[in-house]
């Protein structure tokens, strides 16, 4: 689901003559699929790790959470973008 949404705003920032409705929409909607996708994989981490876990699980772990820190990052951007909307506005 993210990654259409995504593809739709990508689709839409070569295009002129889109409103600005219209973009912010697609950002708030952008931003709720974001979001989502950073709570199941929160929702996964949240359990944490046993004392005698395997390396692959520790390094399995690691790469989610640094997942979950670049879709942070990611909306970061997307509320920068908004918040230049209402600039211009």
């Amino acid at each position: 689901m993210f990654l259409l949404i995504l593809q739709d705003l990508d689709d839409m920032e070569g295009t002129s003559n889109v409103l600005e409705t219209e973009e912010i929409v697609l950002l708030v909607k952008t931003l709720q699929s974001l979001n989502g996708l950073r709570e199941v994989i929160v929702k996964n981490l949240e359990s944490g790790l046993r004392n005698d876990a395997p390396d692959a699980a520790i390094a399995m772990r690691q790469k989610w959470r640094l997942c979950e820190i670049g879709l942070e990052d990611y909306a970061f951007v997307l509320l920068s973008r908004y918040a230049k909307l209402f600039e211009l506005t």
